[in-house]
């Protein structure tokens, strides 16, 4: 493998690895055995830093030439961790579960293989992994963590020995993550390995105006001290993984009494280098990542004595100096933390022999991929830092180092046309030695002479070729090397996501045309700043992409709504159907939460007990004829004959959450079968909303129910109110006040972060914001198909329907009006209950049967005839669907109008009416919202804030009645509404 490394050449200071295909076998975690029926299409594309010694002969790093140096971009073993979610799992860090760990080395590595654009691409297919592209297709997320130069869960590195394996360095510890995306339809994790440890580089040498000139330093008398380097734990951990703390991207070690001592008595010689007295380079060590923020006493601090002597005077003496780690940050703060794959060079001085200042020290502090690079050249050559060079037109480019190996003659370095046919014209770029223009775009470079490299450009620049070639008598005498310098482009847009959260993408162009017409990718990095553009942490509600070439990616977290509901104590085992144990049981297919705890229902067939009685009503007509459906059906066809859904020959196998709109609310997991009851826990994240959960019979539907999470008790003495209307016998009913599913406003506040995006070549940025725009939910409400019993969500101002959260199997689409490809089209019952998130497109539905809503209904005519409430009814307990002349009184005609004076309303339309309770401008009044329909063709949410619906329980033949209204027209005996219209339902206490 180092081998191979020695032998790849890029463009910039990361490799790009090309990988061949290669499939390797998982370990993968128990998830209830599933069945794995896909074994290909998953991809990692793994990045790796560049090896420095990839582009020289003879390299110095940092590491300058101490034994092991070498080692420190070696790759031998990689440790993978895949961990998936359900796409709307809660927050942008939770819900990630470890499903799978792989392990390659020796001949299961991948190969690398380099190219020109400086970028560390290696890709390798993977199998057996217990997430499928299909299940990725349909929501789920899979994260790929990687651990590189460890075979197992990583183990502590405690101290700076432990790199170390006598005299050679072990590989240094390398992680990255990524989330897999589909890219020309095959599902890629990118993943970007970093180092893992901070490198500590120490210079000692003489200062050019030393006083006296003649000092020398015994360098058998140097001593080096570093103390408080952090060790592997206490950790801060970012909440990745337990099974991986410590070593989790985003982990961040605690400062630790840890000392190194590096001395020619101490045991632990100083790593000396050859050329020690004209490099004047003494050490390096590797230490952890360090959080010590501005607080000095946690500072790493290093301690360095050395024996400094005059050979005229023949006067020496010992001096010392204390140096604690850090950056200053403005005038008055000093940041003491020790960041990861960053090199901290400490160059110590001496000045004179005498006085306080005898020894100076300056702290250089890069970021490890592009710390300035030391380079020797060969007797006789030219080497370059870089094999591709990039200039942004009006910011900058590539700093290249140039340098050449002793001899006699120089080297001519000239930027040179696209097509080579002679020098490029400096009104288009010019090329600069040392931060000075080379007049006429070209310089010589003397032998045993380095120099910095770079250009400026205007928008005119096409690319040019940098040429470096060996003179003699001020002609060529040798092979000519060409470099090609490309003319770089690069933008960031803004990113942004809605208030519920979820991934966003900021459009980044960064590339470059070079000059034989070809366009590569650029790497960028990004981090977030502050308003003043200083590096600042990552808010705890966003993920971003730290590198890449393409789109930047990330994810936020849902916001919190600041007009969130006002909940009771939280609740332990609370039985629904009793309300805690206080009542008879009283079952229903819609229950009512207003706290947060731990809930059970019990598997009954909607209101199938009452009063703590079996009610054979419910699931039993007393009328017939053909219209009239006798027994009520279950999920197979069949007949239900017993209240308890397993007394019916159907045996239970697992209860589910369908969909929730209110993220987190409902702990998916928590949604469990005990005995004959269902048991979920309601979260501290409980808000106003709607949720449906379902018990199966193996892979079908057998029952579902209403989850509504309000402060409105129906049951209070204000819960409802008495309506008066124009139909015998019964003239008055009481409603409730709210629509059934009903929500108030949400409010959610703006907030963004400041991304600082830096194209890695040329060091251009651009700041870009990623937030959440203020947003202020309208009131909404459940949809309903006449005669069937489960919520459809509601829509949103704009006509947009309200997020949904869940699994991707039964959620609706969030970005659309529509159910998206939640439909069925049916005229069969047993459907509907199967498929209890799925809107009927079938226009009059079942078409035939008059008492879905009300058991012995035969009729299909206006009535206030009693309401036998019947399984399918959605109404809360105690409650029922209003007969189809319960809403006559609010006209004063009881007849449909278009003349506003004719309605029984109390001021002006307001989104809704205001309808007196009493006949004829009486009494007090009771609001009905505009909050729309789903439309009878396509389900989709319109209408809202302009048109206000509410089924009855009666129908007209195929159709079903309802209320319908408008600022202009108000129909209380609407009869023209296909059946699969999604209105909103009102129900009435049952009489």
């Amino acid at each position: 493998m180092l081998q191979l490394i020695r032998n790849i050449r890029s463009a910039g200071r990361t490799w790009v690895l090309a990988l061949t295909a290669l499939t390797v076998v998982s370990c993968a975690k128990d998830l209830g055995s599933p069945e794995i029926v896909e074994r290909a299409g998953l991809t990692i594309s793994l990045t790796v830093p560049q090896s420095v010694e990839r582009e020289m002969r003879n390299p110095r790093t940092y590491a300058g030439t101490e034994p092991g140096y070498g080692q420190e971009s070696v790759i031998n073993s990689l440790y993978i961790v895949f961990y998936s979610r359900s796409k709307e799992a809660l927050g942008a860090r939770a819900g990630w579960k470890e499903v799978a760990t792989k392990t390659l080395e020796k001949e299961n590595l991948p190969s690398f293989t380099g190219t020109t654009q400086g970028n560390p691409t290696a890709r390798f297919t993977v199998e057996g992994i217990p997430v499928t592209p299909s299940a990725l297709d349909g929501g789920t997320e899979l994260r790929a963590v990687i651990y590189a130069n460890y075979n197992q869960n990583p183990g502590a590195i405690t101290a700076e020995s432990d790199l170390w394996n006598g005299s050679t360095l072990n590989p240094l510890f390398f992680t990255g993550t990524g989330v897999f995306g589909k890219v020309n339809d095959t599902w890629t994790a990118n993943v970007s390995l970093t180092r893992q440890v901070a490198k500590l580089r120490i210079k000692a040498g003489i200062h050019p105006d030393a006083v006296p000139s003649t000092l020398e330093i015994d360098p058998r008398s140097i001593s080096v001290t570093v103390e408080k380097m952090a060790s592997a734990s206490p950790t801060t951990d970012d909440g990745n993984d337990s099974n991986h703390k410590d070593y989790d991207p985003g982990d961040t070690f605690a400062g630790m009494e840890q000392t190194i001592v590096r001395s020619t008595t101490s045991g632990t010689p100083l790593r000396m280098e050859e050329n020690w007295a004209s490099g004047m380079k003494i050490d390096s060590l590797y230490m952890h990542p360090h959080d010590a923020s501005t607080d000095k006493e946690k500072a790493t601090v290093v301690k360095i004595s050395m024996k400094v002597s005059d050979p005229v005077s023949a006067e020496s003496k010992t001096l010392t100096l204390e140096y604690p780690l850090g950056k200053p940050q403005g005038t008055e703060q000093t940041d003491y933390t020790i960041k990861r794959n960053t090199i901290y060079t400490l160059d110590v001085q001496v000045q004179s022999i005498e006085g306080d200042e005898s020894l100076n020290a300056n702290l250089e502090i890069h970021d490890w991929d592009d710390a300035v690079i030391d380079i020797d050249a060969p007797w006789g050559e030219a080497v370059t830092s870089h094999s591709a060079l990039y200039v942004l037109p009006g910011e900058g480019s590539t700093v290249m180092t140039v340098a050449a190996g002793g001899g006699t003659e120089p080297f001519s370095v000239t930027l040179m046309k696209p097509d080579r046919s002679g020098t490029l014209d400096a009104s288009l770029a010019s090329l600069y030695r040392d931060g000075f223009f080379a007049a006429g775009n070209t310089f010589l470079l003397e032998p045993s002479s380095k120099a910095e490299v770079q250009f400026t450009a205007t928008e005119q620049f096409a690319g040019a070729w940098l040429k470096i070639v060996k003179t003699k008598g001020g002609q060529p005498a040798g092979l000519a090397r060409y470099i090609p310098v490309g003319k770089a482009e690069f933008s960031a847009a803004n990113g942004s996501a809605t208030y519920a959260g979820g991934d966003f993408a900021s459009q980044i162009v960064c590339r470059a045309t070079m000059p034989d017409g070809t366009t590569e990718p650029l790497e960028w990095t990004a981090e977030t700043v502050d308003a003043g553009g200083a590096s600042a942490p990552v808010p705890d509600w966003l993920t971003i992409q730290t590198a890449g070439t393409e789109n930047l990616s990330g994810s936020v977290a849902a916001q919190e709504n600041s007009l969130r509901m006002q909940t009771a104590a939280a609740v332990v085992n609370y039985d629904l159907s009793t309300k805690g144990g206080t009542d008879d049981r009283n079952t229903a297919n819609c229950y009512i939460i207003n706290a947060p705890g731990t809930y059970s229902l019990p598997l009954v067939y909607g209101n199938a007990i009452k009063d703590g009685q079996t009610n054979t009503s419910a699931y039993t007509s007393a009328a017939s004829g053909t219209n009239i459906l006798s027994s009520f059906i279950n999920h197979t066809g069949a007949g239900i004959t017993d209240p308890y859904i397993s007394n019916n020959g159907i045996t239970l196998t697992e209860a589910k959450l369908l969909w929730q709109d209110v993220e987190g609310m409902i702990e998916e997991t928590s949604v469990t079968l005990s005995g004959n009851r269902l048991a979920f826990r309601v979260t501290d994240k409980i808000d106003y909303g709607n949720a449906v959960l379902a018990v199966f019979a193996g892979d079908d539907i057998a029952w579902s129910w209403h989850i509504w999470a309000t402060k409105y008790d129906p049951y209070a003495t204000d819960g409802t109110k008495a309506v008066q209307n124009r139909i015998s016998p019964n003239t008055q009913f009481d409603f409730m006040t709210e629509n059934l599913g009903w929500c108030p406003e949400k409010e959610y506040a703006a907030r963004e972060a400041r991304v600082k995006v830096t194209q890695s070549e040329t060091g251009a940025t651009r700041i870009i914001t990623v937030g959440q725009d203020y947003t202020l939910l309208s009131v909404n409400n459940t949809y309903y198909q006449w005669g069937r019993k489960d919520p459809f969500p509601g829509g949103l101002t704009g006509n947009v329907n309200k997020p949904t959260y869940g699994l991707a199997e039964y959620i609706w689409p969030s970005t659309d009006n529509t159910p998206g490809s939640q439909t069925i089209t049916s005229s069969v019952i047993a459907d509907y209950i199967k498929n209890p998130y799925k809107f009927n497109l079938r226009t009059s539905m079942d078409g035939m049967y008059y008492n879905l809503w009300s058991a012995d209904n035969e009729v299909n005519g206006i009535n206030t005839n009693q309401v036998v409430k019947t399984v399918y009814d959605p109404s809360p307990a105690g409650f029922c669907m209003p007969p189809s002349g319960a809403f006559t009184g609010f006209t004063t005609s009881g007849n449909n109008t278009l003349t506003s004076t004719d309605f029984n309303v109390s001021g002006a339309w307001d989104n809704g009416w205001n309808f007196f309770c009493g006949l004829n401008r009486t009494g007090e009044t009771i609001y009905f919202p505009a909050s729309g329909v789903r439309h009878i063709a396509t389900g989709e949410a319109t209408g809202l804030g302009s048109n206000g619906y509410c089924w009855s329980a009666a129908p007209n033949t195929t159709y079903g009645r309802s209320l319908s209204f408008s600022a202009t027209y108000v129909n209380p005996q609407t009869y023209g509404s296909g059946r699969c219209v999604g209105h909103p339902v009102r129900p009435v206490k049952e009489q």
